[in-house]
């Protein structure tokens, strides 16, 4: 893969998921109802997972599904997505996807307190094992037309993909002992419908899960003519995991003003330890861009500086991202 085809591929996290046609897997036949397709998707991803891994680690196939519904075409006519995506070797794959939530963290770094549970395997020194199944689990998703479901704007924000797939990873026996039983999407999305907010109001969800009442309240809102966009949305699950999939899914459905928080919502002081992890992680990223645009003075700088005199600055850390990580290297 080139350099440029493959900034192309990891060109993701732009922002919600956009109108288009996604790739050119969009003219075969997937379900035309949002619900049915996503499920669609999950058999796939799930037989692959269970195929090429199918151990505990559920961040890996979680994560993988996530970044391709933050992916999305630069131009909606140009290269099949999908291709550019598969076309990254098998054993290289984990680069892509450090990729993809590098930028992600870049655009939203509010949100990468919560998400970080997601991603933090990648950047844990990954298996050749769950690389290629992270590989396998993208490959069944993108033929299974995720890209055609989440990089359309209204077709995304008419379901909660992450929702069934963590129902359908996680097994019956775990969510008892964790005392984990998910009300259906179809309820949620009910539930929500109920209490549709005003605009420049808040919204508080204490359980919020994946963030199926959320959808309902925003879908409803829309279909009043209220723009979702205006609401301040709280929410708060005591699992770590699926308040990671509400944050990512409260971007792609085009929520930006969201506070999305661990804890026991009867128990913990669960805002404001959200609202301080928020502001730190923000606080980072803008001392990371200033110290990279320091860095990049510097070296102007330094290049006008004649040889031998004791200043001689760093060149600029370009592959310094505001997550602390780095970002992938391309061939």
């Amino acid at each position: 893969m080139t350099q440029e085809g493959a900034r192309s591929a990891t060109d993701a996290a732009t922002g919600p998921a956009r109108r288009s046609s996604s790739t050119r897997s969009s003219a075969r036949h997937f379900p035309s109802d949002a619900n049915a397709h996503a499920h669609t998707i999950v058999d796939a991803v799930i037989q692959a997972w269970w195929s090429a891994y199918g151990g505990s680690s559920l961040e890996v196939p979680l994560s993988t599904v996530a970044a391709l519904a933050l992916t999305v075409p630069r131009d909606p006519d140009g290269p099949d997505l999908a291709d550019q995506i598969l076309a990254w070797p098998t054993d290289k794959f984990d680069a892509f996807l450090r990729g993809v939530w590098t930028m992600f963290v870049r655009l939203r770094p509010d949100l990468w307190p919560r998400v970080h549970t997601l991603a933090a395997w990648l950047w844990s020194n990954p298996s050749a094992t769950q690389v290629r199944a992270a590989r396998a689990v993208a490959e069944a998703a993108l033929r299974a037309g995720q890209l055609h479901l989440t990089g359309d704007r209204d077709r995304v924000c008419e379901v909660d993909l992450f929702g069934i797939l963590w129902q359908d990873l996680s097994s019956r026996g775990s969510r008892a002992g964790t005392g984990q039983f998910f009300t259906p999407g179809c309820v949620t999305q009910l539930l929500g419908r109920l209490c549709p907010p005003e605009e420049h109001s808040s919204f508080h969800e204490p359980a919020v899960g994946t963030g199926g009442i959320v959808l309902g309240a925003a879908r409803a809102m829309r279909e009043l003519g209220r723009d979702p966009a205006t609401v301040l949305w709280f929410c708060c699950d005591i699992d770590p995991t699926v308040a990671a999939l509400c944050a990512v899914n409260t971007h792609i459905w085009g929520l930006p003003r969201v506070l999305v928080g661990v804890g026991d919502a009867l128990l913990d002081n669960w805002l404001d330890r959200a609202v301080a992890e928020r502001e730190m992680a923000v606080k980072t990223a803008q001392m990371t861009t200033g110290l990279n645009e320091a860095r990049s003075a510097l070296a102007l700088l330094g290049a006008c500086t004649p040889p031998g005199t004791p200043y001689a600055p760093e060149a600029p850390a370009d592959n310094v991202d505001r997550g602390g990580t780095s970002t992938p290297d391309v061939a």
